[in-house]
């Protein structure tokens, strides 16, 4: 999976980057199943005999003078890509609608773009970098269908099992169009695009 790749580069980078304090509380937003923070963060935060806490949600709980890093991905990724198309066509079903907005930029204007996002919301911007023209493969993608029909943030959770179903099979449908592979294509090579952040809340 792409994420995994990416943790094993950016993670060692990112945390030589931050500072790490004895005895400090460190939070963990959008942590998924924790296997990139266990085996990355975890250590660090248990070296320092701190604490640590793991969130799949966003909250404000930055303290003044805390640190954030961060990878995202934009609305260039092929998977966001998809998952939005995917939504455009059960409206009815359809959250978030803005969601994919704040990612999207004037092309040659980027890293400008996601520096003055950072700072706008109050931040120091330590280290950013865009990150485009990646590449991962999806080896299996009737096993993959199923994680991106869970993970589409641009669909309500709550339907039924028949339509459930139906998704799944437009999920990879339109992963497939996107790439231009054949439908009965399995496996594909995809491209996606990451902000790689280091930045800081300022000290009150």
């Amino acid at each position: 999976m792409a994420c995994c790749k990416d943790a094993a580069e950016f993670f060692p980078q990112m945390m030589k980057n931050m500072r790490w304090s004895e005895g400090e509380t460190v939070l963990d937003f959008g942590c998924g199943n924790g296997g990139s923070t266990c085996k990355y963060i975890l250590p660090e935060v248990q070296s320092h005999n701190g604490k640590f806490k793991g969130l799949s949600r966003h909250l404000e709980l930055l303290k003044p003078g805390g640190q954030i890093g961060s990878v995202l991905l934009t609305s260039n990724t092929m998977v966001f890509q998809a998952c939005r198309a995917v939504a455009e066509k059960r409206k009815e079903h359809m959250v978030n609608v803005g969601m994919a907005d704040w990612t999207k930029f004037e092309e040659g204007k980027g890293e400008e773009t996601f520096n003055r996002i950072f700072k706008d919301a109050g931040f120091i911007v330590k280290d950013l970098r865009l990150l485009s023209g990646r590449e991962f493969t999806i080896e299996n993608l009737d096993h993959f269908k199923n994680h991106m029909c869970g993970f589409n943030p641009f669909l309500k959770k709550e339907v039924s099992d028949d339509l459930k179903e139906t998704l799944k099979e437009e999920h990879k449908q339109a992963m497939l169009d996107l790439v231009g592979a054949a439908n009965d294509a399995n496996t594909i090579d995809c491209k996606y695009e990451i902000v790689y952040v280091v930045a800081e809340k300022p000290a009150q």
